[in-house]
């Protein structure tokens, strides 16, 4: 018998149950049209940022990004690793430049 049971994504988890993510996050999935983990699965984390991003109007905070990037990892494997449900763990390398307006986030988005 196990004393701990590992954590399994079920196909009809609710968005909200994803660890690692900020309620801010789960409204922004909903916003997409998320509302599940297997709609989630296998997604592409910077599509959904630029298309919320192009939504709303606005350059939203890159840690939006990492957080629908660790959706996405929760939502595809397994068992998932516990140090990757935390969206820090999915930021970007320290080169990588900032977006600061919706212009250069539709030239990225288009490419």
């Amino acid at each position: 018998m196990a004393l701990f049971k590992k954590k399994i994504a079920s196909k009809d988890e609710p968005i909200a149950k994803i660890p690692g993510i900020e309620p801010s996050a789960v409204e922004a999935l909903k916003k997409l049209g998320y509302t599940t983990t297997s709609q989630i699965k296998g997604a592409d984390a910077e599509d959904m940022y630029y298309r919320f991003c192009i939504e709303t109007g606005e350059v939203e905070d890159k840690s939006l990004l990492y957080q629908f990037r660790c959706a996405v990892y929760y939502s595809t494997v397994k068992k998932p690793d516990p140090k990757k449900l935390r969206w820090w763990y999915w930021k970007d390398s320290q080169t990588d430049s900032e977006i600061t307006d919706l212009e250069q986030l539709g030239q990225i988005y288009k490419q």
